[in-house]
């Protein structure tokens, strides 16, 4: 079970911030992204309480499958790595990772169907996640975000600006 929700497009990561504590529920928040120096943009989810710092620690310090992060259970992997360009790879239920990827926009975690739903009609990264964490109980704000360089351009359709603005007014997101 991936417990977060981590959504990138357009050279933008977001993610949620709620802190997972096993039976106790949300115990406050943590980052769930990082920029590495070459410019990669990290994002790690797992239901296993300390394993998304571990997988992103292991994932920087040169992700080695033979040198997995000690007590992290392979099924409790879940992991997206966007390069500079765009391209992604992912990591779900297992120490490897897909081959390169590419698509206009990526989104994993528990809340990504909902991610997926509002980046499909033209929504930011930061509002796929914030309103992913309306309807999903494993995901919490506030988002972070992380940039590869450009900010994330607005919606290029009048349609799709309208309906976002319509969702962020019923939701009452900001954009």
């Amino acid at each position: 079970m991936a417990v977060t929700t981590i959504a990138y497009r357009h050279g933008v990561m977001a993610a949620d911030t709620r802190a997972y504590g096993g039976r106790e529920g949300s115990i406050g928040s943590k980052v769930k992204i990082r920029r590495l120096p070459d410019g990669r943009l990290i994002g790690a989810t797992s239901a296993q309480v300390g394993a998304g710092e571990a997988i992103l620690d292991w994932y920087a310090a040169g992700a080695d499958v033979h040198k997995t992060p000690e007590g992290v259970e392979s099924d409790e992997v879940g992991l997206l790595v966007v390069h500079p360009d765009g391209r992604a790879q992912v990591a779900s239920g297992a120490w490897t990772l897909t081959g390169m990827l590419e698509n206009a926009y990526f989104a994993v975690g528990s809340g990504s169907n909902y991610a997926v739903a509002i980046l499909e009609f033209g929504g930011t990264p930061q509002q796929a996640v914030e309103i992913a964490c309306k309807f999903d109980s494993c995901s919490g704000l506030p988002v972070v975000s992380l940039m590869h360089g450009a900010p994330c351009p607005s919606p290029r359709h009048s349609r799709r600006a309208k309906w976002l603005s319509w969702v962020g007014r019923r939701f009452k997101i900001s954009g």
